[in-house]
């Protein structure tokens, strides 16, 4: 699609075709570094765009779920706001691309450990997906996961556990199994001892994350530790170390950061 873009002279459709490229390389397929050399490429075409606001709307939102991955909040945090106050210029409340960015900039504020910011704003997200598409659609499960997110790390789990099952059961419903409901779910399971059943839901997460992106990645690497690390809690030592090897090989090869 960017070739044809090129060949057109359509600096605008170039922009989008690599930054969809960027993005589903590096978040869908979770190879972050790899994405990540690509962007000097893309900010020469949004250059060559103008620096259209549209375009570098798009660009800037998945540039901070890159660098959310890549754990540099504070740079995710700016480029995500300027997304942010761009489409509240050019689109209606509600719209989804605002709102996209918007449940991003809240999962940032929770890396950066703004709880209560963070709660505004996936708050805002939740009441807008369910007033466009009903609370039973995909994407208010996504929303559920991240307001899980943020009460585990408030240490409320039990509360977190519900947002997750909940947003599973959404999931299953509309034929989709989400890697991070089982996840979180298993973690949650393993800091409240329950190991046993922490395993089993982990196993599911590595298989999900096998089926959704195969190879070394970091969701096969985040899988494969949390799993491993639950069997070292159970025992089973030999096949923990199998896993914890596994998946150093994968956030290695990912770029994941030491």
């Amino acid at each position: 699609a960017a070739t044809v873009a090129a060949q057109a002279k359509d600096d605008p459709a170039v922009v989008e075709a690599l930054a969809h490229h960027f993005l589903v390389l590096g978040e869908h397929m979770g190879r972050p570094a790899e994405a990540l050399a690509g962007r000097r490429y893309i900010e020469i075409a949004l250059e060559s765009a103008g620096n259209a606001p549209r375009v570098r709307a798009v660009w800037l939102h998945f540039l901070a779920i890159m660098l959310h991955a890549r754990g540099q909040n504070d740079d995710a945090l700016a480029a995500e706001v300027e997304a942010v106050a761009t489409w509240r210029r050019i689109v209606p409340a509600g719209h989804v691309y605002l709102i996209d960015s918007l449940e991003t900039q809240g999962n940032i504020e929770i890396a950066r450990g703004q709880l209560d910011r963070a709660g505004a704003l996936l708050g805002e997200v939740l009441a807008a997906k369910t007033a466009a598409r009903g609370p039973d659609h995909p994407g208010v499960a996504d929303t559920l996961t991240n307001l899980g997110v943020l009460e585990a790390i408030r240490g409320n789990l039990p509360a977190a556990i519900a947002h997750w099952e909940r947003a599973g059961a959404i999931a299953r419903a509309a034929g989709v199994e989400y890697f991070l409901s089982a996840m979180n779910i298993g973690q949650a399971r393993f800091e409240l001892g329950r190991w046993r059943a922490a395993a089993e839901e982990l196993a599911i997460a590595l298989t999900r994350a096998e089926r959704d992106a195969p190879g070394a990645n970091r969701w096969v690497g985040s899988a494969a530790t949390a799993l491993g690390a639950t069997l070292m809690a159970l025992g089973e030592i030999e096949h923990a170390r199998q896993l914890l090897d596994r998946a150093i090989d994968a956030e290695r090869q990912a770029g994941t950061p030491t």
